[in-house]
């Protein structure tokens, strides 16, 4: 109750500071429309009136009359708030004494009427003087003028929090006329997300209707961004997006269009263009704050797949329908299978969220999809792809495709909350010359077969057999070394292609690994090469490596 009367107080306390700078605007416009006289020429009689309707907002009316009795009216509608005071100065031309006001920064925001037809917008104007003094009073009330409605048009809204603002937002988007066309628009709430609208646009003409649906986030503008100017004989605002995402929907009669990164709404006036601006900076971070806090914080690992599944289960767009599905916790499989009215193609992807980048998992617009790229660390070829059951080149990126940026988000942020999971829970290996011995794997690249083991020496000796089989032949290669002798240091795991290696050398580079091959004595050499299955198996290869050659 305390803060309902709180409010009350504060929100009267606000009306009667509007007022009270109403009533000065109104005092000193009396003034100023006092002053002005009828101005005479040699050739013309000039009535010079200015009134207003709104505080802080003028309409200045000039009507010439010649001698030859043609009159000419001249009508302008302005904010004092716009003008700018170090350009407002007398000056004479000719027979005449004219005032001088120029817009701030030169921007047309002076709306200029000729004989009640003729809509332009300009960046100056005059009004005319009697005589030098009456031009020196005119410039001092306008210099009054200004301060005044500054203070009333930063106060002319009074609107608490998301909900106020959205409110006003809907109703002061207007139907207007542009050129020969009528323009209906609405901003609607989309109850699909918190922070979701969609603004829609139907131009009608006499040959025919487009209605345009721009579907966005209000999360997603760029609040610095957003603002008014003159086109032609309309007044438009922007509305951009942050770092130029193409983030806002576009659907033209039903039909989806690429994705764009701002559009317009073209105002109903000056001031309606000057308020919707301040509305919409006002609500983009109270937009944030909501959309955010409907991101996920917490989430088990089976929780977190199981919501991405929900997003990216399906998308259809005009000729394809992809069909996506996570298996797994930290190790994943990702399937993509794509179908057309020509061909069906199923993806399968094999990764670990251990080697994705937390940062580098991004939100991207691509024509009429959205993407989420998702790269791994150091851009490494960590990631096993199959297509149609034939496996393909490991890769370093993975693209999920989404139904929408909002969709987009949730997934981002719930991947990187499982990878930063993953990467504080690795999995332990038993780090033993047994459990690298069990690692070995017979494996398959292309044509050939390379079949490996190990098997211990005595006086601490190792004896490394690879052999290596294709449908005409086979090579036997045997190196014979000890532990102690091998650099941790230098194993590392290497991706070519299809295939997974890891190679690791003496200390030093010496050349003291004893070779065989098909049992002849050979050059002794300064590497062992071990051939992997998969990005998996190449890794705990690595990792027992470095434990059972580490220096105790």
């Amino acid at each position: 109750m305390k803060s309902l009367i709180k409010l009350t107080i504060c929100f009267l306390t606000f009306l009667q500071v509007l007022g009270i700078q109403g009533q000065s605007f109104n005092a000193k416009l009396d003034e100023l429309s006092n002053s002005l006289a009828k101005v005479e020429t040699s050739k013309s009689t000039f009535d010079l009136s200015i009134t207003s309707e709104l505080p802080g907002v003028a309409n200045f009316m000039q009507t010439e009359t010649t001698k030859k009795g043609k009159v000419t009216e001249l009508a302008y509608e302005f904010n004092f708030a716009d003008i700018d005071m170090n350009t407002v100065r007398y000056e004479t031309s000719k027979d005449l004494i004219k005032v001088q006001l120029i817009a701030k920064q030169n921007q047309k925001m002076i709306k200029s009427t000729v004989n009640g037809e003729k809509v332009s917008f300009t960046k100056e104007f005059y009004m005319l003087a009697a005589d030098v003094d009456n031009a020196r009073q005119i410039v001092d009330y306008i210099k009054e003028l200004i301060p005044i409605s500054n203070k009333i048009t930063e106060n002319r809204l009074s609107l608490k929090g998301y909900n106020d603002r959205l409110a006003w937002l809907t109703k002061n988007i207007f139907t207007v006329e542009s050129g020969k066309s009528k323009v209906d628009q609405v901003l609607e709430k989309d109850e699909s997300y918190p922070a979701s609208v969609q603004f829609i646009n139907t131009e009608s003409t006499s040959k025919s209707i487009l209605k345009t649906s721009y579907e966005f986030n209000l999360s997603n503008i760029n609040e610095r961004g957003v603002f008014f100017k003159n086109k032609g004989s309309d007044f438009v605002i922007t509305i951009p997006t942050k770092r130029n995402l193409k983030a806002i929907k576009v659907v033209n009669n039903g039909a989806v269009k690429s994705y764009v990164s701002k559009f317009e709404i073209i105002c109903k006036s000056v001031e309606n263009a000057r308020e919707l601006q301040k509305v919409f900076q006002d609500i983009i971070p109270l937009a944030e704050n909501r959309f955010k806090a409907s991101l996920p914080k917490k989430l088990t690992i089976k929780k977190g797949v199981e919501l991405i599944n929900k997003k990216i289960e399906k998308v259809v767009s005009d000729k394809e329908t992809l069909s996506q599905k996570l298996e797994g916790d930290c190790i994943l499989t990702i399937s993509q299978i794509s179908e057309t009215s020509k061909k069906k193609e199923n993806n399968t992807y094999e990764l670990n969220l251990i080697d994705i980048n937390k940062e580098d998992v991004e939100v991207a617009v691509k024509g009429k999809k959205v993407h989420l790229f998702i790269n791994t660390i150091g851009k490494n070829k960590f990631i096993k792809h199959t297509r149609n059951d034939v496996q393909q080149k490991y890769a370093s990126r993975i693209d999920l495709i989404c139904n929408g940026i909002e969709d987009a988000t949730v997934c981002k942020e719930t991947l990187r909350i499982l990878i930063e999971k993953c990467t504080k829970n690795k999995p332990k290996t038993p780090k033993t010359l047994a459990t690298l011995t069990k690692e070995l794997k017979k494996v398959t690249l292309g044509k050939l077969t390379h079949d490996q083991k190990l098997e211990s020496l005595e006086e601490g000796g190792v004896k490394f057999t690879s052999i290596q089989a294709s449908n005409k032949s086979s090579v036997e290669n045997i190196q014979e070394f000890k532990l102690g002798d091998l650099n941790p240091k230098s194993i590392a795991m290497k991706v070519s292609g299809k295939k997974v290696t890891v190679e690791i050398a003496t200390n030093y580079q010496e050349k003291i690994i004893k070779t065989y091959k098909d049992g002849e004595i050979k050059n002794y050499t300064n590497k062992i090469l071990l051939y992997c299955d998969s990005i998996e198996n190449g890794r705990k290869i690595s990792d027992i490596l470095r434990k059972i050659t580490g220096k105790k």
